[in-house]
């Protein structure tokens, strides 16, 4: 007989990864790196900052609180965020501009429509501490 798994209820209804991160090589940002950012991305005030805490996203994203700080550290490390009081799981969370942003997804091998005048990087937006 089989026995059912644990039930998580997600209170997020997915995770929104940038295109310009999903061709970031895997060898300098693992997927659930990316997954990570893509938590803080979603749930960015203005564009700019998060207070999402580990613990609340490794709930959403199926991962361990852990997992998630080595992520976090991650991020700061490549200089993708910053945050303060990380000692209490992480709160103040700046989302930085990065070069990664300016790739051009054309001719990189992707099946992916042309950008248009509509399709702005968050740079081109304003929208990204620099």
């Amino acid at each position: 007989m089989r026995v059912p798994g644990p039930k998580f209820e997600l209170s997020a209804p997915g995770v929104y990864i940038p295109a310009w991160l999903l061709i970031v090589p895997s060898d300098e940002l693992r997927p659930k790196v990316k997954m990570v950012y893509g938590s803080l991305f979603q749930w960015a005030r203005n564009g700019l900052k998060s207070d999402r805490g580990t613990k609340q996203m490794g709930l959403e994203l199926g991962m361990t609180p852990r997992t998630v700080e080595r992520a976090m550290r991650k991020l700061k490390k490549v200089g993708l965020i910053g945050a303060t009081n990380e000692a209490s799981g992480y709160s103040d969370i700046e989302l930085y501009n990065h070069p990664w942003m300016d790739v051009s997804l054309t001719g990189q091998g992707l099946n992916c429509p042309e950008y248009t005048e509509t399709d702005v990087s968050p740079r081109e937006k304003g929208g990204l501490h620099s």
